[in-house]
């Protein structure tokens, strides 16, 4: 594995868990990789098996027990402190007394560079709800407010965003949209971004990487790249190539888990 000054690297990262008068709960076990600058990766396994522990840990949010995780040869710490790291959640975490405009300025005041007004309204143009941009979070839909999230994301000018599961509460057709809508507003940022799924046709369609990860403790077990070329990807969303793909991600995820619970104690 190498590392340059544009790409993330994790070598041999192990967290422990640890808790007074309980056993040690091993989350992640070894897990090494690369991500070169400007790629989308996909995290993806079962519940359980430390995708957002992991997340965190490219967040600042926890520190590896060891190994060591590197962002442009530097510590998250160093990105978390120049406000280089974005986030999106499942729950847009949207402040309700606000408006849509005001939230989306709002990590950006926090940071001391609140933006101006202009930019907000860019920002919301951008993800498709500059028309809402005074309205208030109860009033737009579930999709909408993950747009403002993404919008509040993007309005501390990340070089990294990190997503778990933002669209994992949403139907089905609102999922598919909000999709398109993020892979079309990445591909003219090209921020790198890492984002956690349950769902294997989302991994397939979104990503240039799949991670899959097993539990007890978490590993990585497979990477699979996507190389079907983004604008062919919104015809072929069920052709042939993505199918398998989507296919290739399922038989890592069903075989680790068979094995998994193989050992698990009687």
């Amino acid at each position: 594995m190498t590392a340059d000054n544009k790409s993330i690297v994790g070598q041999n990262l192990n967290l422990i868990y640890r808790r007074a008068g309980a056993e040690p709960v091993a989350a992640l076990q070894d897990v090494s990789f690369t991500i070169e600058d400007g790629q989308f990766i996909s995290l993806i396994g079962p519940s359980g098996c430390g995708k957002t522990t992991l997340l965190k840990i490219f967040g600042d949010l926890l520190v590896p027990t060891s190994g060591q995780l590197t962002i442009n040869g530097e510590p998250p710490s160093v990105l978390r402190r120049r406000q280089a790291i974005g986030q999106m959640f499942q729950d847009a975490t949207l402040l309700p007394w606000k408006t849509i405009g005001q939230n989306i300025a709002l990590l950006g005041e926090i940071a001391s560079r609140k933006p101006p007004p202009h930019e907000v309204a860019a920002l919301a143009n951008m993800v498709g709800i500059g028309r809402f941009i005074d309205n208030y979070p109860h009033e737009l839909s579930g999709g909408m407010r993950q747009r403002a999230a993404l919008a509040r994301a993007y309005a501390l000018k990340p070089r990294i965003l990190l997503m778990d599961e933002p669209f994992g509460a949403l139907d089905e057709i609102t999922r598919e949209h909000m999709n398109d809508e993020l892979v079309r507003i990445w591909t003219k940022s090209r921020l790198t971004v890492i984002f956690v799924t349950h769902s294997i046709a989302e991994a397939a369609y979104l990503s240039d990487r799949v991670l899959v990860m097993a539990p007890r403790p978490g590993r990585v077990v497979a990477e699979i790249s996507i190389d079907m070329p983004r604008e062919q990807r919104p015809a072929e969303r069920f052709g042939p190539e993505l199918t398998r793909c989507a296919e290739e991600i399922h038989h890592h995820l069903v075989t680790n888990m068979q094995l998994g619970n193989e050992n698990e104690p009687a």
